[in-house]
């Protein structure tokens, strides 16, 4: 499959989603400096890492709101906000400095509390740069959350699933507008536009208000259901985005770990005590959100908590390649053990 024949497809699989069959993508014939907005969170760290020993990348610049730390020596650091004034040129610059050939926004996946509400007005910045300075390739951090989880939803949700534009959360308010940008930009644009659509990213280093909520002792459930529980590891999250650096894949794509688990299982794989509630909004979880720092209201949670929502990774698998190493299953079982470890050693310290 030439790389021409890849984009005469561009345009139908931008817009729609479309499942496809196995489509052997060619290496990515862009430059091999990559830019990373977001890269202080755990999953931007962890693609770091990985993009520094991998062959096919020579330069690698970690941008985030406060300058990233701890990364190896060989990688440029720099703060730089998304929203600031100078962004855009600021930007430019350093993308013609280093002739990035792909650049990653990571948005809500950054970790930092004040950008999670913020990806459409940080979409619109990133467009707007795009449109002054083009960039061959770039990928953008979805959620498996714009598809909603309303009672009539299909068993498996697809990258042809409409996404519902009416939700309560505006966090998923903010992440359906954001991805709407994207979808209009791709009719303007002959680069290569990816989204990534994880499911909820759990692992041993997240903290968010799904970790939280599955950590505590007594977690509250809505009385008389037990849906579906779908995560993808937060190293598997990084692998990805390392997938869409390497090759080139134009569109939406699923990214979630195999399988499902109710939530009463996933709860007892954490030995963690069910609380029933008539519905989860009657539960005093406000104060655990500020007590976390986190801005995400319950709102995000309470269908999802309701109603079946799996989302189908297969697209992912046989495009990009994509195969998580970690069950949903193997996901808790890494969350829980590790904050367990954790929990024991400061308490063995203290």
């Amino acid at each position: 499959c030439s790389l021409t024949e890849v984009k005469v497809l561009k345009n139908t699989k931008a817009l729609t989603g479309a499942h496809f069959k196995t489509i052997l993508a060619p290496m990515s014939l862009t430059s091999r400096s990559v830019a990373i907005i977001g890269a202080g969170g755990v999953v931007g760290r962890a693609l770091v890492r990985r993009l520094v020993e991998n062959p096919s990348v020579d330069t690698v610049l970690a941008l985030d709101t406060r300058k990233p730390t701890g990364l190896p020596r060989s990688v440029k650091c720099y703060a730089l906000d998304v929203l600031g004034d100078d962004f855009v040129d600021r930007l430019a610059t350093m993308i013609d400095d280093a002739d990035v050939g792909t650049l990653i926004h990571m948005g809500y996946l950054s970790d930092q509390a004040d950008r999670q509400e913020r990806q459409t007005e940080e979409t619109k910045q990133i467009i707007e740069l795009l449109t002054r300075r083009p960039v061959s390739k770039t990928i953008f951090a979805g959620t498996t959350l714009v598809y909603g989880a309303l009672p009539g939803d299909p068993s498996h949700l697809y990258e042809t699933t409409p996404i519902h534009e009416e939700h309560e959360s505006q966090w998923v308010r903010d992440k359906v507008s954001a991805e709407k940008l994207i979808q209009d930009f791709i009719l303007e644009t002959d680069e290569t536009m990816t989204v990534l659509r994880f499911a909820p990213v759990l692992g041993p280093n997240m903290r968010t208000f799904l970790s939280e909520y599955l950590y505590r002792t007594a977690v509250p459930t809505v009385k008389g259901v037990d849906p579906q529980v779908q995560v993808v590891h937060e190293s598997d999250s990084a692998a990805a985005f390392e997938l869409a650096v390497e090759g080139d894949y134009d569109g939406i794509f699923n990214i979630v770990a195999h399988g499902a688990l109710p939530l009463s299982v996933a709860l007892r794989v954490g030995r963690r005590r069910s609380t029933p509630v008539n519905t989860l909004s009657a539960y005093p979880l406000t104060q655990l959100l500020w007590d976390n720092e986190i801005v995400e209201t319950p709102d995000v949670l309470l269908d999802l908590f309701k109603y079946l929502w799996v989302a189908d990774g297969r697209k992912a698998t046989e495009q990009m390649g994509f195969q998580p190493d970690r069950s949903t299953r193997e996901t808790l079982e890494d969350f829980y053990r590790t904050r367990a470890a954790e929990e024991a050693a400061a308490a063995a310290a203290g």
